[in-house]
């Protein structure tokens, strides 16, 4: 092999070695997007060239139709090009050697792509391609070394590794409400979103929706912590919470592999940014509700034929459905003679839709004497 030769292998894609072929090489070294070890077709991105005991290389991102931040996932393999048709590549990740990659690196190199990935510092950008390439399992010793770099990569990498290994996903959110609800009394709700480790992720925005509760906002932060906090007010006995994450890192790499005939085989796999959403509803149907009944009748002394009503002010249940069962007593010779026992002169039901004042119909009072109206709620699991 001519040094001429040499000269041009060197420019190979993401990490360019001057060497022979071997496995996770390029079938074809001449790569015809790299002009004296630099990218020639204008696909490097955030990012620099510096020269190690590999040669000359780049450390950064790439960008091409559809994937404006990416990832080299091939060393040694040519640079990426805009012809070169990237599509969606599904399937075991595997590197160019044949060897699978862990699902657990896998989900640290989203993790760190997506974290870190997105900026236009060109150490954070160099940091984040030697962590995925050392994750890949592509690198000879040395290779993916950040403190051969300089340009402040080391301290970056270390975060990226440390960040990755601690808060990839997939997530899970977790929210607890306290074990005793009752309608009409505040609660505080907290709120987590954890690792894959069960590690509370800072700074992750909820979107909130709520049923059967007053005083949810429409959005928390979770802080320094991880945990976010909200005041709610349940309003019937049964509530709803539905908690949304903002866009996180996918447990899975998306993966873009060039189409066109020569690259299908010799171009770089590029790896996108790529995020979801982690959601969790929260149904709490042991409400606790005490009713509050307040009657005023339509009229405290009528003639024989003439008719009365009941309004019944219920407080107490919030928003839920109660039914009141109402019963008139009488007619008696006294006051102090009203019983509520035996036959009532007239019973009857009302739906009570949430806390407010409600009729009973009109009744006629045939008879002369004293008259009692009496309202009742049955008790139940979550009314007392």
């Amino acid at each position: 092999m001519t040094a001429r030769r040499l000269s041009i292998l060197a420019a190979a894609a993401c990490l360019a070695f001057p060497a022979a072929a071997h496995a996770g090489s390029p079938p074809d070294p001449h790569d015809p997007c790299a002009h004296g070890g630099r990218d020639s077709c204008g696909t490097t991105g955030a990012g620099f060239y510096a020269s190690y005991r590999y040669g000359l290389r780049w450390f950064g991102d790439y960008r091409v139709p559809g994937a404006p931040k990416a990832f080299c996932l091939d060393l040694r393999y040519w640079y990426a090009s805009r012809s070169y048709r990237y599509r969606p590549q599904a399937g075991v990740l595997r590197n160019r050697d044949g060897v699978r990659v862990p699902l657990e690196r896998e989900r640290r190199i989203a993790y760190a792509i997506w974290r870190y990935g997105r900026s236009d510092d060109p150490a954070r950008q160099a940091a984040v391609m030697l962590y995925v390439h050392a994750l890949m399992g592509d690198a000879r010793p040395g290779e993916t070394d950040p403190a051969a770099v300089g340009h402040g990569v080391a301290a970056v990498y270390r975060q990226v590794a440390r960040d990755s290994a601690r808060y990839h996903g997939p997530y899970r959110v977790a929210a607890r409400l306290p074990s005793a609800l009752v309608v009409g009394r505040p609660a505080t709700a907290t709120i987590r979103v954890l690792s894959a480790h069960g590690k509370p992720v800072r700074s992750v925005r909820l979107t909130l929706a709520a049923a059967g509760t007053d005083g949810v906002p429409a959005t928390v932060t979770t802080n320094a912590a991880g945990v976010a906090r909200l005041r709610l007010t349940p309003m019937a006995t049964a509530l709803r919470l539905r908690v949304r994450t903002e866009p996180l890192a996918a447990p899975r790499l998306r993966v873009l592999a060039p189409s066109a005939p020569a690259a299908r085989r010799n171009g770089q796999r590029l790896a996108v940014p790529f995020a979801q959403p982690a959601a969790a509803t929260i149904v709490r149907d042991d409400v606790h509700a005490t009713p509050r009944l307040a009657t005023h009748a339509s009229a405290q002394a009528t003639a024989p034929g003439g008719a009365i009503r009941d309004t019944v002010t219920v407080g107490g249940i919030g928003r839920s459905s109660v039914t009141i069962g109402v019963a008139l007593w009488g007619p008696f010779a006294s006051r102090a003679a009203i019983r509520c026992a035996g036959m009532p002169y007239w019973s009857g039901t009302i739906a009570a839709r949430g806390n407010g004042s409600f009729p009973t119909p009109q009744v006629t009072l045939e008879r002369a004497g004293y008259y009692a109206f009496q309202e009742t709620i049955s008790a139940g699991p979550q009314i007392s």
